[in-house]
């Protein structure tokens, strides 16, 4: 083996030690980062939040206006079908949100303040858009 080719597999060995040593910080530096939550758990959080802020609260501005829930809208188009979902099997004033997010209102004038009529409506909405 000449001096060179040793050189070349010492030099080889050490670049291999210092890149498995870098690949375990940053394995250690990614576990100590916070987990980024998926769409779903972010809005699961939220929703239980806006629940219990606002679980005796009657006037819908307040309701709407709520930081839970308002932060539920900037999710966007991506809230779309966990509104829905939510709605169809824990009810809960999501129309405003619904409106909003999609900018569509499927609910006929004459339906308008009747809660199940606005449920229906929108649930129907979501399953001809296949959000459902």
């Amino acid at each position: 083996m000449t001096f060179r080719s040793c050189y070349e597999t010492s030099e080889n060995a050490r670049w291999r030690y210092h890149g498995k040593q870098q690949e375990k910080q940053m394995a250690t530096q990614a576990a100590k980062l916070p987990r980024q939550e998926s769409e779903e758990e972010r809005f699961s959080l939220l929703a239980d939040q806006w629940r219990k802020e606002t679980r005796f609260v009657s006037s819908s501005t307040e309701l709407v206006l709520n930081s839970a829930y308002q932060q539920i809208v900037g999710m966007g188009r991506s809230a779309l079908p966990l509104i829905l979902r939510s709605l169809s099997s824990q009810g809960g004033h999501w129309f405003w949100a619904l409106k909003h997010i999609s900018g569509e209102d499927p609910l006929s004038p004459e339906d308008a303040g009747n809660y199940e009529k606005n449920r229906e409506a929108w649930l129907a909405w979501g399953r001809e858009h296949h959000y459902l």
